[in-house]
């Protein structure tokens, strides 16, 4: 005989130590009429860029604060970033949005998307910022 029943089904979430894919999936290009074969990417180690740059905000730190900003930006073709904004995260506070922003716009240059005629086109690109305490 079968019963129908609700049930809770805890599901855990890990970040990963593994370096984030900055694949098309987080990007697209500025004009909707050109197709990516390349998206932008960055000249640099992201990852490790994040890790040895980012300031943990000390109230965030008090108050145990950890989260994911997600940042959106425009790569232009001569490999500066534009129209940085936040998509998710704003409401973490504590000054980690701020943290996320400053990181953001103080990277190192990236190489610029190509559209089907390798030519260098201007691409959205979304990527993470995750504040995560180590000593919980």
């Amino acid at each position: 005989m079968f019963v129908k029943s609700y049930m809770t089904l805890p599901i855990d979430f890990k970040l990963s130590d593994d370096p984030v894919l900055l694949d098309s999936r987080y990007q697209f290009p500025v004009d909707k009429s050109v197709t990516l074969i390349q998206g932008a990417f960055p000249s640099f180690n992201y990852q490790d860029y994040i890790g040895k740059n980012k300031n943990y905000p000390s109230k965030a730190v008090e108050k145990q604060i950890e989260g994911l900003v997600a940042i959106q930006f425009i790569v232009e073709v001569d490999s500066s970033i534009s129209a940085i904004t936040i998509l998710e995260g704003k409401d973490l506070g504590y000054g980690l949005p701020e943290e996320a922003l400053r990181l953001i716009r103080n990277m190192p240059a990236w190489k610029p998307a190509l559209d089907n005629n390798k030519k260098q086109v201007r691409s959205y690109v979304i990527v993470p910022v995750v504040f995560e305490l180590k000593d919980k």
